[in-house]
């Protein structure tokens, strides 16, 4: 799963908080180059603690958290969606990256009557629907 979300988008794995908080608060336009979209998976008790950390950094435009205490973290800001596996998680990223797509491709044709633009993101919208239906159907199979 991973691999295939990394062909659409820039990924950088980190393994320590510190290093990628550093890397985060390096980017001095995140405008420029699209705000981060974090997906942080931890079974972390403080998991809570490690949150805060990320919350007032500006390059963050939000984060997606694993892990099986999802459920026990408060809510923040930055905080997308709370998943406890893997599964749930990659379906949301999925779904929303199909979504965002789509109404970007719309945008283009309604407000900016750019069709290749417009193209681009169908393309993308084509793509996310494969790793989507991909990604249901390898759930379906672990469940038969």
């Amino acid at each position: 799963m991973k691999d295939k979300l990394s062909s659409t988008s820039s990924l950088i794995t980190f393994y320590q908080t510190e290093s990628c908080i550093n890397f985060l608060e390096s980017i001095t336009e995140p405008n420029k180059i699209g705000n981060a979209i974090l997906i942080l998976q931890s079974d972390d008790t403080n998991i809570d603690n490690v949150i805060d950390q990320f919350e007032p950094i500006n390059s963050i435009k939000y984060v997606y958290v694993c892990s099986k205490n999802a459920f026990d973290i408060q809510y923040r800001r930055i905080i997308r969606g709370k998943f406890q596996n893997e599964n749930d998680l990659y379906s949301q990223i999925y779904s929303d990256n199909l979504y965002n797509s789509f109404t970007q491709a719309n945008q283009q044709i309604d407000l900016y009557k750019n069709k290749t633009e417009a193209n681009r993101y169908f393309q993308q919208t084509e793509q996310f629907y494969k790793l989507l239906k991909e990604h249901q159907d390898r759930e379906k199979n672990v469940v038969e």
